[in-house]
Parts: structure tokens; C-alpha cells; sequence
């Protein structure tokens, strides 16, 4: 028997019982894990390193934020960003502000390099986890496959997000062109205000 409210047990890769001791568990656990590699992703060149931060650390620290309530994850993700926060400074040899930022964050498709955030994210992913959740699995396929569309997902969690900073950044007239937007090469369209302004 274990008391919830003041233990925590591990099952299936997240641990489930007193917020507290498992958001302590939690970081602990993935500390060490995060240290080494982003140390590793450092040794190799910057554009493969970008790749792997996209495709196999962001997804990693993915499945933490699906499986853990917000309050239990805050620590681990915050742990996160500053690790992804120095490696990006690190590859760009430019400081990271606000905009910047941002911009790391958004999709590709809106003009950013894809790697959002884990605290900007966390409550969108463990939302749509848990409404997915919620759906009988013994229905007939096509009824759970349509139930499935019907629910909130991540991605349409985070749309609304997403494009809420990026108007930001548009609207904002007094926030110039970011060093490390220039380092990577990404230049976002600018709106009425900023139109012509200086980098």
C-alpha cells in the first residue's frame, strides 16, 4: 500500500501520487539525463545539432509533459528550457531575449525553428493527454476514431499560442530585429509598424 499523499510510485514512465514528492523525483530523475545530452548535442555541428534538439530531445521532454500534471512538470520543464536556452546561445553566440525566444519556439511553418518552450507548452500537452485518455477503448474503431477527432488535441491546443506570439512580435514596433533571428538565418514578415525598420 502506498500513501498518496505523501509517496509517489512510478508506473509506465511517470510517477503518480503527492505532486510535491514527484515533481522532486521528477527533476532529479531527468537533471542527469538532460546534462549529458545537451553536452552531447555542444560537440557536434550547429545545424546537426538543431536537428537532434528538434527531433530527439524536444520529443523526449513531449512525453514527461503528456504524462504529468503541470504542477508535478513546472520544475523538470523549466530545467529544460534553460538547458535549451544555453545550447541555443551557445550554437548562435548571441544572447537570447524575449523575441528571440519566441521565435525558437514557433513552428516552422510560422518562421521559428520548431523547439517551443516545455513551460510554454506543458498545460496544451497534458490537456489533450487527458482528454484522449477519457475515450473508451473497447468502442468499434470508427467510433473511436471519431470521438478521437472530436477531442482537443495538442497541436490545436498550441496553435492559438503560437500565433498569439507571433502577432506580438509583428505588432510590436519597438522590438528590433533579434541577433540571434539573424544568426539563424529566420526573418519573420513584418507588419505596418515595423515595415523598413533597421536591424
Amino acid at each position: 500500500f502506498v500513501d498518496r499523499s505523501t509517496s509517489c510510485i512510478k508506473l509506465l514512465g511517470a510517477y503518480i501520487g503527492a505532486d510535491a514528492v514527484a515533481a522532486d523525483l521528477l527533476l532529479q530523475e531527468i537533471h542527469a539525463k538532460l546534462e549529458e545530452c545537451f553536452s552531447k548535442v555542444r560537440k557536434v555541428d550547429g545545424h546537426e545539432g538543431l536537428l537532434l534538439l528538434r527531433h530527439s530531445l524536444i520529443p523526449r521532454m513531449g512525453y514527461i509533459l503528456r504524462t504529468h500534471d503541470p504542477v508535478v512538470s513546472a520544475k523538470a520543464a523549466a530545467e529544460f528550457d534553460d538547458f535549451l536556452t544555453d545550447t541555443m546561445e551557445f550554437f548562435t553566440d548571441a544572447t537570447l531575449d524575449q523575441r528571440a525566444k519566441i521565435i525558437m519556439g514557433l513552428p516552422t511553418k510560422l518562421g521559428g525553428l520548431g523547439m517551443p518552450p516545455p513551460t510554454l507548452i506543458a498545460n496544451a500537452a497534458y490537456t489533450a493527454s487527458v482528454a484522449a485518455a477519457r475515450i473508451p477503448v473497447d468502442l468499434p474503431p470508427a467510433t473511436y476514431n471519431e470521438m478521437r477527432q472530436q477531442v482537443p488535441n495538442q497541436h490545436n491546443n498550441t496553435e492559438a499560442i503560437f500565433a498569439a506570439q507571433l502577432q506580438a512580435i509583428i505588432d510590436d514596433p519597438t522590438v528590433a530585429a533579434s541577433s540571434f533571428a539573424e544568426a539563424v538565418g529566420i526573418f519573420l514578415p513584418a507588419g505596418p509598424e515595423t515595415s523598413g525598420s533597421g536591424a
